[in-house]
C-alpha cells in the first residue's frame, strides 16, 4: 500500500450547518448553463445564500459548447451546491421552500433537460427530492403507512434565468409534490424514448418494493407515475415480487443499455438491452440474477481498461512510461458492495452475465461498505475501485499487474465519521478530477497530487515528442526512398533510349 500523498490531499471540508445526510445525498450533475458568481482563486471558496447582485448584461447569453460538472449535497434540512470555478468553487445554500424542522431529505438527483414546448425549446435545470415530511402520527410511521413522504420536483416550471447561479437561488419558488405511500430510497433519473421522442424520466425506489417511474408532461411540465414494466421490464419484474431495491446503476453505450439493481435481501438483478429509438422501450437481450444473502449497498458498471498500454522510453524520473492510446472496447465489469459480505467484481458481464466473481480483500473488515466509485486515480488508464466504510475507512483497490482479474488495496484513509457517497468532478477546471467524500456531517473534497500530475504529464508530453520526431524521420526516410526510385527510375528509362540509339 502506498503513502497517502502520492494520490490525494484533503483541500477542502464543509460541515453541514443543519443535519446530517445519508448514503443517497449527493449527486452530480453536468450543465450548459454559464456562471457569473465571482470565485476565490484559493481556499476557502465562497458561500453564498442568496445572489450578492443582479447580473448586468444581456438578457440572453449563449450556452457553453461543453456541460459543466457540478454538485449537490443534501443533509437532512438543507441542499449545498458545488458550482465549479477555474481556480476553486463556489458553495450555494438553495432554498428550498420548507419549514424548517418538518422536513427531512432521503434522497437527492439533479438533471438538466430540454424540452419542446411547441413554437420554441426551453432548458429548465431540476432538482428532485425525495423527502419526510413530519407530522403523521408515530404509529403511522412505524407502520409505514404514513403519506408524509413526498417527492417535489423543482425547477421543471420555473422561467430558466440566465445564469446557474441565479436559477439555483429561484429554483424553490415553484415545485410540484408527489405524495408516497412509502418511504423512499434510492432516486436517479435515465433518458427513456416514448412516441419516438427522447425525454428524462425520474426513476425512484421505495420501500414498498416498487419502482417508481416519472415523466413529464410536456405542457404542464408537470410530472406523472407510468408503469415501469414498460420500459424496465426488470425492474418490473422486482416490483412484482416486492423486492427493495437499494442500489441501481444504468450503463448507456451507443444501442445498448445495461441496467443493474440491487434489493435490500439481497437479490441481484441484471439485463441487457438493445436500444429501439423508434418504439417505446428496451428490448431485452438477456437477464441475469443471483442471492447473495446481505443488502446490496451499491452496484457500479464499469470499464476496468479504456484504453491500451503501449510502453514508452525510459525517462529521467522513472525507468519505463506507461502511455495509453484508444483501443476497441473492453468488456463491462460490475462492482457491488454489501452490508455484511465482501465486496466484489463481476467480470464482463455482458457475455458471462453474474457467472465469474472477484472478492475485494479486507473490503469487510471495515463495519458495512456503504458506497462505492470507480476512478483512474493514477492516470494509467486503468480503473481503480473506491469504497467507503460505515467504520470510517476509504479504501482504493487497484488490479494487480500480471494477475488475471486480481486486486489489492493501493491506498486508504481514515475519517471521523461514516463514508456515506463518493463521486469525482473537476470541480476547479483544471482538468484534474476532485473526490468528493461525504459523510455523516459533512462533505470532504480531495485533490489529486499535483506533483505527481506533474510528473504524469511531463512523461506523456516527452513521449508524445518522441513520437512526433519517430514519425518525422519515417517520413523523411519514405521521401529519400521514394527520391531514390524515382532517380533509378529515370535511370533506367535514360539506358533504354541509349540503347535504342545505338541499334538504329
Amino acid at each position: 500500500m502506498q503513502n497517502e500523498k502520492e494520490f490525494f490531499d484533503e483541500c477542502h471540508y464543509c460541515r453541514f450547518s443543519r443535519g446530517r445526510t445519508n448514503i443517497y445525498g449527493l449527486a452530480t450533475v453536468s450543465s450548459k448553463m454559464p456562471t457569473c458568481l465571482p470565485c476565490s482563486s484559493d481556499f476557502p471558496s465562497h458561500r453564498y445564500t442568496h445572489m450578492p447582485f443582479l447580473p448586468v448584461g444581456p438578457k440572453e447569453i449563449p450556452s457553453l459548447r461543453a456541460p459543466r460538472q457540478h454538485a449537490l449535497v443534501a443533509s437532512a434540512t438543507e441542499v449545498t451546491a458545488l458550482i465549479s470555478s477555474e481556480g476553486y468553487w463556489n458553495t450555494l445554500t438553495i432554498p428550498l421552500n420548507h419549514e424548517t424542522g418538518k422536513f427531512e431529505i432521503i434522497s437527492i438527483d439533479a438533471f438538466e433537460r430540454t424540452i419542446d414546448r411547441g413554437l420554441n425549446t426551453v432548458t429548465n435545470f431540476i432538482i428532485a427530492v425525495a423527502a419526510f415530511q413530519t407530522g403523521g402520527s408515530k404509529s403511522n410511521i412505524e407502520l409505514n403507512e404514513t403519506d408524509d413522504y413526498c417527492l417535489r420536483i423543482y425547477g421543471a416550471s420555473t422561467a430558466p434565468s440566465v445564469y446557474l447561479e441565479e436559477t439555483l437561488f429561484n429554483i424553490g419558488g415553484s415545485f410540484q409534490v408527489i405524495k408516497l405511500k412509502a418511504a423512499p430510497m434510492h432516486l436517479s433519473h435515465i433518458n427513456i424514448t416514448q412516441n419516438g421522442r427522447c425525454q428524462t424520466a425520474i426513476i425512484l425506489s421505495a420501500t414498498d418494493g416498487i419502482v417508481h417511474v416519472y415523466l413529464e408532461e410536456p405542457v404542464t411540465a408537470e410530472f406523472f407515475e407510468v408503469d415501469v414494466e414498460e420500459y424496465f421490464s426488470i425492474l418490473g419484474r422486482m416490483s412484482t415480487a416486492r423486492l427493495n431495491v437499494l442500489s441501481l446503476d444504468i450503463f448507456d453505450e451507443e444501442d445498448t443499455r445495461v441496467v443493474v439493481a440491487g434489493s435490500q435481501s439481497g437479490e441481484l438483478h441484471m439485463a441487457v438491452y438493445q436500444i429501439d429509438k423508434m418504439v417505446n422501450g428496451l428490448i431485452e437481450e438477456s437477464s441475469h440474477s443471483t442471492k447473495l444473502f446481505t443488502p446490496i449497498t451499491s452496484v457500479k458498471i464499469f470499464r476496468a481498461v479504456q484504453r491500451k498500454a503501449t510502453s514508452a522510453p525510459p525517462t529521467a524520473t522513472t525507468s519505463s512510461t506507461t502511455v495509453r492510446v484508444a483501443q476497441p472496447t473492453t468488456p463491462l465489469n460490475l462492482l457491488i458492495t454489501c452490508a455484511i459480505e465482501q465486496a466484489s467484481v463481476y467480470h464482463d458481464i455482458t457475455t458471462r452475465g453474474l457467472s465469474r466473481c472477484t472478492i475485494l480483500p479486507e473490503s469487510n473488515q471495515n463495519d458495512s461498505v456503504l458506497c462505492s466509485h470507480v476512478l483512474d486515480v493514477d492516470w494509467d488508464g486503468e480503473a481503480e475501485l473506491i469504497l467507503g466504510t460505515y467504520g470510517r475507512q476509504l479504501l482504493i483497490y487497484k488490479q494487480i499487474p500480471g494477475m488475471d482479474n486480481q486486486y489489492q488495496i493501493l491506498w486508504r484513509r481514515t475519517f471521523a465519521y461514516p463514508i456515506y457517497r463518493i463521486e469525482s468532478l473537476d470541480l476547479n477546471r483544471d482538468g484534474l478530477d476532485e473526490l468528493i467524500v461525504t459523510t455523516t456531517f459533512g462533505v470532504h473534497i480531495f485533490q489529486p497530487n499535483l506533483e505527481e500530475a506533474r510528473v504524469r504529464l511531463v512523461e506523456v508530453l516527452r513521449y508524445v515528442e518522441e513520437m512526433k520526431l519517430k514519425k518525422q524521420t519515417l517520413l523523411k526516410e519514405r521521401e529519400r526512398k521514394r527520391v531514390e526510385e524515382r532517380k533509378e527510375g529515370e535511370e533506367g528509362k535514360g539506358k533504354e533510349k541509349g540503347v535504342m540509339i545505338e541499334s538504329e
